[in-house]
């Protein structure tokens, strides 16, 4: 896909190693926005999906890969970390 990407960041979360990384619509960050986790060997990938209708409406989100808890949590993280006003 192409988009603008911050650096990915391999972080741990319940004894375990992944990798984050976060992308947006090129000229449209704001409103589209896709976070991806990756598991060490690359094998496994899940992903949140966060669009918006129009500036200052809510972000719609939409889990892919039907990620566990610990996974939802870094994706949710990533979002917060990238999104600190909403």
């Amino acid at each position: 896909a192409q988009g603008t990407a911050s650096p990915v960041e391999t972080v741990s979360a319940d004894g375990k190693r992944f990798t984050v990384g976060h992308m947006c619509k090129p000229h449209d960050c704001a409103d589209n926005q896709l976070i991806v986790v990756f598991n060490t060997d690359g094998t496994k990938s899940w992903g949140l999906l966060a669009t918006r209708p129009a500036e200052g409406e809510a972000f719609s989100k939409q889990l892919l890969g039907d990620p566990d808890s610990v996974v939802q949590g870094l994706l949710n993280k990533s979002f917060a970390d990238n999104n600190p006003e909403d």
